[in-house]
């Protein structure tokens, strides 16, 4: 079965032997970050990992998972993703279920550390007081920690004497502690910045490194947003700073890169789509490579997201449209939704042989006018972005130039 099927038209890449862009030694390098390799611990460092939407974080954070399985078998590692939970006490209280059942999932920890699970549980009341224990599941879950949650709540002992516990349960676990944040800057402002809370309430934590995945512009504009929708950038950026050690941006991914995982994972889908023999080497082929590439199609998610398409319609059309023109519209169906629908409503507007006689009329009284300037005509104005316009002229003779 070829990656696009194993990894979904848009979903993340889970293993390395799915790294078409061989990320692996970008992601040696975080995991040496995070874990020492002479104490065999975490460092307890907060790292961010910064990159526009569909660039490959997700994907970083699964290479990193396997990564740190690989070289520490008793690391506990903590994945949470925000975007499946919506509410901040739900948030609090969904994380901290997350790095219990992590610890359970651990063979002879919960054994070993038999108070750690109750000192997670006491903690995590005081951090979201307004809890719901009857949450279906949440018994379950906390697993004998309900009685240490009544017990917080009702404040028996003081906020810093839980977490010193804690703390120094935690040191007992002789394991390194990862916990892995993704998809951050997918929810509500206010939800970024609960979890901007609680990793600041826990991020000094010695024991534990942290990850978080996310696009650096889009989290300091909810976390700089006030009152009445005032945007306070700098205020948002200090206290992203305050949060986050150190930043660091996903290598970027260079046109020849792009292309050469685009023409990977087209191959995986050469079978199923019967594409001709050599199609590699066609020149149109190459042609509509260089005219996609950097733009429209931009990250790895593009291309994700244009051979899903493309998988699907090819199969449906087989035989009845040239391939690469198949190819070409599936960009535009990608990224360009408007103009296919524009297309839709005005097929005369892009051939050369229109059968509407008004429009065949307009035609012949226009013959003198330029092919950009019929583009410009036709495009709409929302979608002039760099790239389109050239997948239309590569399209549509009526546009192209020479």
């Amino acid at each position: 079965m070829h990656n696009l099927l194993i990894a979904g038209p848009e979903r993340p890449i889970r293993t390395k032997s799915e790294d078409l862009l061989d990320r692996g030694r970008f992601v040696r390098r975080l995991c040496d970050a995070i874990i020492n390799r002479q104490t065999r611990l975490a460092t307890g460092v907060t790292l961010g990992v910064t990159g526009e939407w569909g660039s490959g974080k997700s994907s970083i954070l699964h290479l990193l998972h396997e990564c740190i399985d690989e070289q520490y078998s008793n690391a506990i590692v903590i994945r949470f993703d925000p975007w499946l939970i919506s509410g901040r006490d739900d948030l609090i209280r969904h994380f901290f279920l997350d790095f219990q059942a992590s610890i359970k999932e651990k063979p002879g920890l919960r054994e070993k550390l038999p108070d750690l699970v109750d000192k997670i549980a006491e903690y995590s009341a005081y951090l979201a007081p307004l809890v719901n224990l009857n949450l279906p599941g949440a018994g379950d879950a906390l697993s004998g920690g309900v009685n240490a949650v009544s017990r917080a709540i009702s404040r028996e002992t003081t906020l810093h004497a839980q977490r010193e516990e804690l703390l120094r349960t935690l040191g007992d676990a002789s394991a390194p502690i990862v916990v892995l944040i993704d998809e951050l800057d997918r929810v509500e402002d206010v939800e970024i910045r609960a979890i901007a809370q609680l990793v600041g309430a826990i991020a000094d934590f010695p024991s534990i490194s942290y990850v978080l995945a996310y696009d650096h512009n889009r989290v300091i504009q909810a976390l700089g947003a006030g009152e009445n929708g005032i945007q306070r950038s700098e205020r948002g950026r200090a206290y992203l700073e305050k949060i986050v050690q150190f930043q660091i941006a996903l290598p970027v991914t260079l046109d020849g890169e792009l292309k050469a995982l685009l023409e990977a994972e087209l191959k995986n889908l050469a079978t199923d789509v019967a594409l001709p023999d050599g199609w590699q080497n066609m020149k149109r082929f190459q042609l509509l490579l260089n005219t996609m590439i950097p733009h429209p199609i931009t990250t790895p998610r593009d291309i994700k997201r244009l051979l899903g398409t493309y998988h699907v319609i090819r199969s449906m059309l087989k035989g009845e449209v040239e391939w690469v023109d198949l190819l070409a519209f599936s960009a535009l169906l990608v990224k360009a939704p408007a103009i296919v629908a524009k297309l839709r409503q005005q097929p005369d507007s892009v051939v050369t042989n229109p059968l509407s006689e008004q429009v065949s009329f307009e035609r012949y009284s226009q013959v003198e006018s330029k092919p950009e300037d019929r583009l410009a005509q036709f495009l709409p104005e929302e979608e002039a972005a760099s790239g389109v316009a050239a997948l239309l002229s590569f399209l549509f003779p009526l546009f192209a130039t020479g």
